[in-house]
């Protein structure tokens, strides 16, 4: 938890739950975004459960752009 995940490289969202258990990856999380997509479907603050295999990791956060 805690990590920052993107759904189209515009978004950012931090993982705030999953479904996993101990020995067990999760297949779904939380996220709460922080930063909203470029599309405009959705805004800061909104939360939601989602698959994992949706996202992606953001490896770098630069003035609010993402590098997956």
């Amino acid at each position: 938890m805690g990590d920052l995940v993107t759904r189209d490289g515009t978004d950012i969202h931090r993982v705030v739950d999953h479904n996993g258990s101990d020995g067990y990856p999760p297949d779904g999380f939380t996220v709460v975004y922080v930063k909203a997509p470029a599309s405009g479907w959705c805004k800061v603050g909104d939360e939601e459960f989602n698959t994992c295999r949706r996202c992606e990791w953001v490896d770098d956060v630069i003035e609010g752009t993402v590098s997956t």
